[in-house]
């Protein structure tokens, strides 16, 4: 029963970190995930039919002197999150990063991780956010 105690409690504050860090993130959008600014002006670049990979278009248009380096494809990934204004995009990506942590963790309970001793490494994953 103790132990049962200790896990609700441990899950809970857990989720209360998360909520918490999820929050401050949110609230300070202009702190955080500074690559997705360039990600999402590739997307945009790209939409409009010029080349996000040429650095003269990019920097000027993204404010930033950091490259996108990813491959071709994800473009039409980031070209979605170009519909948006800035901070709205900003949100929608930093929502789905985290339906897709719970749904990487749902995955990992129920088909990999069954021993106690790995089910530990669990709460690890949400630091990495």
């Amino acid at each position: 029963m103790g132990k049962k105690i200790f896990g609700i409690v441990g899950l809970v504050l857990l989720l209360v970190y998360f909520l918490t860090l999820v929050l401050h993130i949110s609230a300070n959008f202009d702190q955080y995930q500074w690559d997705f600014r360039t990600h999402r002006k590739a997307g945009e670049i790209f939409a409009s039919g010029l080349d996000p990979y040429d650095s003269s278009i990019l920097f000027p248009q993204a404010q930033t002197s950091f490259l996108y380096n990813y491959p071709p494809v994800t473009l039409y990934f980031y070209r979605f999150f170009a519909l948006f204004d800035y901070k709205s995009a900003f949100h929608i990506f930093l929502i789905a990063k985290c339906i897709l942590l719970i749904g990487l963790i749902y995955f990992l309970e129920k088909r990999i991780y069954q021993d106690q001793l790995v089910r530990s490494f669990l709460p690890f994953l949400f630091f990495c956010i």
